[in-house]
């Protein structure tokens, strides 16, 4: 007798019909037997392969994690441009990552950091407890309170249940 779990399942590949997308990935993709396939062959998947492929064909999930905050305490004027005299509260500011400003614990800014400073040296990032000149991108509305958020982007891939 055969139980349930010898069985596969078979996606037929056709070369005569216009495949769809998601056949015409699984055919790319397929990495059968030696990776030998042709349009004529049957693909033999099982269940686990093709919700491999599947999620495979998702955009993936955007995660924010907040690796800092620095707090505005005075806004000066320079030649270069409007920049942020803070003070680092909590984690890090990295000159890398992502950054959002936060009035009354409203965003109203986002976007990247142009120029992170420390005295007058560039550096890649400062440190809690650390004061720092922050200029994030055009932005040039800053106002001594407002909190500058340092965050990072990662992209995790989906997953079918």
């Amino acid at each position: 007798m055969y139980a349930p779990e010898d069985f596969e399942v078979s996606l037929p590949y056709d070369a005569h019909k216009n495949p769809t997308p998601p056949m015409q990935w699984l055919h790319k993709n397929w990495k059968g037997d030696g990776g030998q396939t042709t349009p004529q062959t049957a693909m033999m998947l099982d269940d686990q392969q093709i919700k491999e492929a599947m999620a495979g064909m998702l955009d993936p999930e955007l995660r924010e994690t907040a690796i800092g905050h620095a707090e505005v305490r005075q806004v000066f004027d320079l030649t270069k441009g409007i920049v942020a005299g803070c003070m680092v509260t909590d984690g890090r500011i990295s000159r890398t990552a992502r950054a959002r400003v936060l009035r009354r614990k409203q965003p109203i800014y986002d976007g990247g950091i142009s120029t992170l400073r420390r005295f007058k040296d560039d550096v890649k990032e400062v440190r809690n407890g650390f004061e720092c000149g922050i200029k994030l991108g055009d932005y040039s509305e800053y106002e001594a309170g407002d909190i500058i958020q340092c965050y990072t982007l990662e992209k995790v891939a989906r997953k079918l249940e």
